[in-house]
């Protein structure tokens, strides 16, 4: 499973199991100010992009939409659902974009960008 090391930064406290997906180094340089929203908030494993189709949804201004959207109506049971959603895609195997790295807003210590990779070893 690609998302297992995340896991450790979900107990960490650097990721919630639901959130809008860390986004790559290069997006957040290309950020208009209006997108700067998605990184307001703990980044997820996973998120409503991913069970709204994923790797069809490749437009980023829908994926940001999603992204924003799931932030501004965030409820306890929506999170419920999208990770019972989660659950299914992954049994049902449908695909997923793989990203090498991604960009964590704010380190724990010193509250300044924090980029990690997700490739085991790096």
């Amino acid at each position: 499973m690609d998302e297992a090391p995340q896991f450790f930064n979900v107990l960490k406290g650097q990721m919630s199991l639901v959130g809008t997906r860390p986004p790559m180094i290069e997006e957040v340089e290309e950020y208009k100010p209006e997108q700067f929203k998605r990184i307001s908030a703990k980044p997820g494993i996973t998120g409503l992009w991913q069970v709204s189709g994923r790797n069809k949804i490749t437009d980023f201004e829908q994926i940001v939409e999603l992204d924003c959207s799931y932030l501004d109506s965030w409820r306890f049971a929506d999170d419920l659902k999208i990770l019972m959603k989660t659950i299914l895609v992954v049994l049902q195997r449908k695909g997923a974009i793989y990203k090498s790295r991604i960009f964590f807003p704010f380190d724990d210590l010193t509250n300044q960008p924090n980029y990690q990779s997700t490739k085991p070893g790096e």
